[in-house]
């Protein structure tokens, strides 16, 4: 395939092989510029088939790398669906070992809580509690509890102290009570033994005229002195009841 660069070439050279003045040489001249064309155009030729072989090969090769492209990413997609699928199996066992340490954690947890003393009458909700926890949160969880105990006993302690003080309080007064009173009834009761019968009180007018008239006789005086022991002996008996 002829340039237009060659044509231009051509023709220079064909006007100064004519500007010639004689025929001869530009016969000549003619024919070399015809063979140099010639070669110069089989040059090209070559060179434009061999620029053809090499674009077909770099077209070849592209097309070969484009393939090759489209086939790694085929497969990039498929190893990121594995990965995908094989990341979301991870972080379901992950899951799922998670909740079995917290399960065997929640029984060792409460187990401690129980055997600290500590543990609430509402089980299934310091359970959820703790299960959530961390190591650190259940150990300062755990002594805040123990504290509250220990307060609380302390409380109680001085509470039962104060009771029991008031109560031997008590009861010594209510002894203290009991000794007076039987203290006051042994007095009144040695009173009452060592009191002394007053004599009777004798009119003496009527002693006198008794004894002027000589009307009463022995017997109705002793009856009097008898009736008027009863009597005594009565009182005292009321005064010892």
């Amino acid at each position: 395939m002829m340039t237009d660069q060659l044509k231009k070439d051509i023709e220079v050279m064909v006007t100064e092989i004519f500007s010639q003045k004689e025929e001869a040489d530009k016969k000549v001249r003619t024919e070399e510029a015809l063979q140099k064309a010639a070669a110069t155009i089989s040059e090209l030729t070559d060179a434009l088939e061999k620029k053809n072989v090499q674009e077909g090969e770099v077209a070849s090769k592209v097309a070969e790398l484009e393939n090759s492209i489209t086939d790694l990413n085929s497969k990039l997609e498929a190893a990121k669906k594995e990965t995908e699928d094989s990341n979301s199996k991870l972080a379901d066992a992950e899951k799922t070992i998670a909740e079995m340490n917290k399960d065997r954690a929640t029984e060792t947890r409460m187990k401690d809580l129980v055997d600290s003393g500590i543990a609430l009458s509402n089980k299934e909700v310091q359970t959820a509690k703790v299960r959530e926890m961390t190591d650190e949160e259940f150990a300062s969880y755990k002594d805040e509890l123990i504290s509250l105990r220990k307060a609380i006993e302390e409380e109680l302690a001085k509470t039962a102290q104060a009771a029991d003080e008031q109560a031997k309080k008590e009861q010594e007064e209510k002894e203290k009570a009991a000794a007076a009173a039987k203290e006051e009834e042994d007095k009144k009761a040695a009173d009452t033994a060592n009191a002394v019968t007053p004599p009777p009180e004798v009119n003496k007018e009527s002693a006198a005229k008794a004894a002027l008239n000589l009307e009463i006789k022995k017997d109705d005086i002793l009856t009097k002195y008898a009736e008027m022991g009863k009597a005594m002996a009565q009182r005292m008996v009321e005064k010892n009841k």
